[in-house]
């Protein structure tokens, strides 16, 4: 930690946030001497919340504490906060691998009621920010159901809540009929059927948004589509060719390939028209950080878990370029994601050119990438995530 003491800034602080229940909940971390909040209104540059809260807390000492270790609501309340983290916040790095050893200490101890273990656990495998969020109010709502506390009218609406909306998706999910079958039985080449589809579906959306006057949407996927075989085709001629890129050359063209742009554009495609404008899709063209960090994540976490046979990956040009080994080399991709979910929450916090909705959607797809890869592969194998569609789809809440 910091001997002798030191001052911790926290930015973009909630304004409704006081004193006393900001002391409260850092006094985890240490001996608190101070706590200050400075208010600032931005009502120009920061439209979205004219009220900036900015904290400075100094600690009389540079320990934290390890008798917080008997509070395990508090200590995962902190531990959930430390995966907002930007860059150069060492302290939050050093609260989080606190939290985590504090947590992992406690599981299955004398300290752990009941109702909490399987909660830690859970919280320990995936945080709340990065999960689901449906899938996350689900669990925190099975764990909630357990504590002694609970607001029993509060649960039945957060039920309620669930099933209303998993309901309303799975009914939707009824309606899409967008590939055609009559397609593969016409070609026998199958790239051919699933071009026929392709356009099958984009002829579909291209209709309805036509209605709405944002046909414009259609084509900035469509150029994202092209864009993503282009850069499928560079791949292509590296394998033939015996190419050696350099890892950076290898992922200015794995940004495209991890279909970021496109899956982006997607996602803004189905947004309220008043959100997804022309200025929203101009802004994916400017290859935003925030998208570019979303891409990262996609193409390093797969590539840690995937192995290519027809071409390398980001772990083999990085062993390769820098001589290091598979267990060096995963741990640097390993900070280049974390990184990267810094980049996310940073500009999260930033005042851009389009609403807080399209951005939800770029952290949205950031979060699949961490469910879907972090451990095992899930796109390859997706009987793994099989669980996680059956529980938001399907299965509701017993009320």
């Amino acid at each position: 930690m910091y001997p002798g003491g030191y001052t911790a800034e926290v930015t973009n602080l909630s304004p409704r946030a006081t004193e006393k229940v900001v002391y409260e909940f850092f006094a985890y971390c240490g001996e608190v001497e101070h706590v200050e909040i400075i208010r600032f209104w931005k009502h120009v540059i920061y439209p979205r919340d004219p009220s900036i809260q900015t904290l400075f807390i100094r600690y009389s000492n540079g320990e934290f504490k390890e008798t917080v270790s008997n509070d395990v609501k508090g200590m995962l309340s902190l531990y959930e906060a430390t995966y907002l983290k930007i860059r150069r916040e060492g302290f939050l790095d050093e609260a989080h691998a606190f939290t985590i050893a504090q947590l992992q200490s406690v599981v299955g101890g004398p300290h752990l009621s009941s109702d909490l273990p399987e909660q830690v656990m859970h919280a320990l495998k995936q945080s709340i920010h990065r999960g689901f969020p449906r899938l996350e109010a689900k669990h925190f709502i099975s764990f909630y159901e357990k504590d002694a506390s609970r607001n029993e009218t509060l649960l039945r609406l957060a039920k309620l809540d669930f099933n209303q909306l998993q309901l309303s998706d799975r009914e939707e999910l009824c309606h899409i009929s967008r590939w055609d079958a009559s397609a593969m039985d016409e070609l026998p080449d199958y790239m051919k059927a699933l071009y026929r589809a392709l356009l099958n579906v984009y002829d579909e959306v291209g209709r309805d948004l036509a209605k709405q006057g944002r046909a414009y949407g259609v084509h900035h996927s469509k150029d994202a589509f092209t864009e993503i075989a282009r850069s499928y085709e560079i791949e292509a001629e590296w394998f033939k060719e015996g190419h050696v890129a350099s890892f950076e050359e290898y992922m200015k063209n794995a940004l495209v390939t991890s279909t970021g742009r496109l899956h982006t554009t997607s996602c803004f495609m189905g947004l309220e028209a008043d959100v997804a404008t022309t200025e929203a899709f101009e802004w994916i063209l400017t290859k935003p950080k925030m998208v570019a960090a979303s891409g990262a994540i996609g193409r390093l976490v797969d590539d840690e878990e995937q192995e290519r046979g027809h071409v390398a990956t980001g772990l083999d040009y990085y062993m390769k370029q820098h001589g290091v080994s598979k267990q060096e080399a995963t741990v640097e991709l390993y900070k280049m994601i974390e990184n990267a979910w810094r980049d996310i929450n940073e500009e999260m916090l930033k005042p851009t050119a389009i609403s807080m909705k399209p951005l939800i959607r770029v952290l949205n797809l950031s979060r699949i990438s961490d469910v879907v890869y972090k451990y095992v592969d899930g796109y390859t194998h997706p009987e793994i995530i099989k669980d996680h569609v059956i529980s938001l789809f399907e299965d509701p809440i017993r009320i």
